[in-house]
């Protein structure tokens, strides 16, 4: 796709098929499936890399909720921007933002990557941030794990408990046996060690806030259960 194509230190990256590709002008490699397999449409998908990272603004699958721009002004392009560190390998996800334009800037005292909304904030240009708000307000944070046996088919599975820490209380949501759990986990300044005693073959996990999110030392007590025929 046009608008995604970038040539990095690295090679020339592109979208297409539903994956980004890098090509190191021998070898195509596949940077990435996973993330962008969330990705709905790349009608008007673009892309930049800048300062080793490279962005990807897109239309985003959703469930049906509504976060930032989503809500009140409206999302007429994209409704999400990936982020892929090159050198690191993280990844992370932004909604709710209708950006249709990457303008990085470079001089000896600004080093900024500055975007352009495609729906009414195209009056003005916005600057990407480290602080997950969108122009002063919090974003909700949402993380959910992939539903895992955790390579063991044969035990159900008990979880007892989770235990982490976090900058802000959270909702944890366990999907497990067919229910879903959701407990809040009063973390803030303080190790959270929330109960919860589901059962079932399979496991996963919903984090998700209102502020300014991290976790971390986070674990989860299981005991495994034999079934016998």
């Amino acid at each position: 796709i046009e608008g995604t194509i970038q040539v990095t230190e690295r090679g020339i990256i592109f979208l297409m098929g539903g994956a980004l590709y890098i090509f190191d002008g021998y070898n195509v490699k596949t940077l990435d499936r996973g993330l962008v397999s969330l990705m709905e449409s790349d009608e008007y998908a673009v892309g930049k890399y800048f300062d080793e990272r490279y962005y990807l603004a897109c239309k985003m699958k959703t469930e049906g909720e509504k976060v930032g721009d989503e809500v009140d002004l409206g999302i007429k392009r994209n409704n999400a921007v990936f982020y892929f560190n090159l050198l690191t390998g993280a990844q992370g996800i932004l909604r709710g933002v209708d950006i249709v334009g990457f303008f990085p800037v470079l001089t000896a005292g600004v080093k900024e990557m500055f975007v352009v909304f495609g729906n009414a904030r195209s009056h003005r240009p916005g600057r990407l941030t480290a602080d997950s708000k969108l122009y002063g307000e919090h974003l909700p944070k949402k993380w959910r794990s992939a539903k895992s046996k955790m390579n063991n088919f044969s035990e159900l599975k008990n979880l007892k408990r989770i235990i982490l820490d976090s900058s802000c209380d959270l909702k944890l949501k366990v999907f497990q046996g067919g229910v879903e759990v959701e407990k809040t986990a009063y973390a803030k300044d303080t190790t959270a060690v929330v109960p919860f005693g589901t059962i079932g073959y399979d496991f996963a996990l919903e984090i998700s806030c209102q502020g300014e999110l991290f976790v971390r030392n986070a674990k989860l007590i299981f005991d495994y259960i034999r079934k016998y025929n």
